[in-house]
């Protein structure tokens, strides 16, 4: 599975990205919501991983564009934050995240999440 990796918080996307990549994963990395969508549009994902909280364009503008996209298919969208507010989860699974996780990311609870 290829998955896209949208953080503009380099040391946390190069991290997850490096141990998706170590265990088996096609990954790319974007650095905000607009570079990660226009990727999106021409790239085949079966899972985006994306921060909430982005300059320009958040994670749940992008979950927005990417559910209204034609080019949507079965890719599964989990946003995550480092901000604990059940707000922004009760936003996301509405708008039809698949998951939602927070900062610093569990080891456990991400290979969970895209093995599922």
């Amino acid at each position: 599975m290829k998955i896209l990796i949208a953080d503009d918080n380099d040391n946390s996307r190069v991290s997850v990205a490096n141990f998706l990549r170590k265990i088996g994963y096609e990954v790319d990395e974007y650095k905000d919501g607009y570079s990660a969508l226009r990727g999106f549009l021409v790239n085949n994902y079966g899972m985006v991983l994306s921060d909430i909280k982005m300059p320009n364009m958040t994670g749940i503008d992008l979950l927005k564009a990417i559910s209204a996209s034609p080019y949507r298919n079965d890719v599964d969208v989990v946003l995550f934050t480092g901000h604990g507010d059940l707000e922004y989860a009760i936003q996301a699974l509405r708008l039809g995240a698949y998951d939602y996780l927070l900062k610093p990311l569990n080891i456990k609870e991400l290979i969970e999440v895209t093995e599922r």
